[in-house]
């Protein structure tokens, strides 16, 4: 049995043991308590930023420039409120962000009785530019929430995960393990379906191209080559090949 720690010690253990120690957030009154944990973890960097959307955005060019997820950590209501830009952004172009927030107390939430920052269905709010989302009310959940929103992350299309933690679940203490890190079901391409791409047939199931081999890989470069040679001017398209260089290198 593990010793008892608060939600917010689970929290970072939990982001640690996914080897997410890079994190941009802004405290906030309910996520002061998470900072505090911050400071028995030496190897996490937590970033601290002005405005709740400049957390997301650099979590956002974290991952297009590293390929790791990156992660922002905010606190609920209009801070949280502030992150929808960047996290449309992120939804838009297939960027793997993980972001933290809280929402507020059970006994309180959505009850319109105008409790601190109270926001009538926070989580609702984000669903049209997540992918996935877990809502976390007690601390024993929060190992859980952390290792199933990775999981996503790891085996679909790139997408923002949503992990929402009430207030309260960061101060109450908790003997809960943090469990197994996440896995991940990304499949790889088969040949039959690397001939359906490079013969313009049209493709039903998602492939990630990274898992093919280099003599599929370049297959997948000639008929892309072939088909729309002016890719690399696009900004969006801009390491999709790899390392960003002109078509005729490949």
């Amino acid at each position: 049995m593990m010793k008892k720690r608060s939600g917010a010690h689970v929290l970072v253990e939990s982001l640690v043991n996914e080897g997410l120690t890079t994190i941009f957030g802004i405290p906030g009154v309910d996520t002061l308590s998470v900072y505090d944990a911050f400071l028995d973890h030496p190897s996490v960097r937590a970033i601290n930023v002005r405005h709740e959307q400049s957390a997301v955005f650099m979590a956002d060019g974290y991952y297009r420039a590293s390929g790791n997820v990156g992660v922002a950590l905010t606190s609920g209501g209009p801070g949280a409120l502030n992150t929808l830009t960047a996290m449309g952004t992120a939804h838009n172009d297939s960027s793997a962000i993980l972001h933290i927030l809280n929402d507020n107390p059970a006994h309180v939430r959505a009850k319109g009785r105008g409790y601190f920052h109270d926001v009538r269905d926070q989580y609702g709010i984000f669903r049209p530019v997540i992918d996935f989302g877990y809502q976390a009310t007690m601390p024993h959940e929060i190992p859980d929430s952390i290792r199933t929103a990775m999981t996503a992350l790891k085996s679909r299309r790139p997408k923002p995960s949503l992990v929402e933690i009430g207030g309260d679940a960061f101060k109450i203490d908790t003997d809960i393990a943090i469990g197994d890190k996440s896995s991940s079901h990304r499949r790889k391409a088969s040949d039959e379906e690397i001939n359906q791409i490079t013969s313009g047939s049209v493709i039903i199931q998602p492939i990630n191209f990274k898992t093919a081999d280099e003599k599929n890989y370049q297959k997948i470069v000639e008929a892309i080559k072939e088909e729309y040679s002016q890719i690399d001017g696009l900004v969006n398209n801009a390491g999709i090949l790899g390392e960003k260089k002109p078509l005729e290198q490949y």
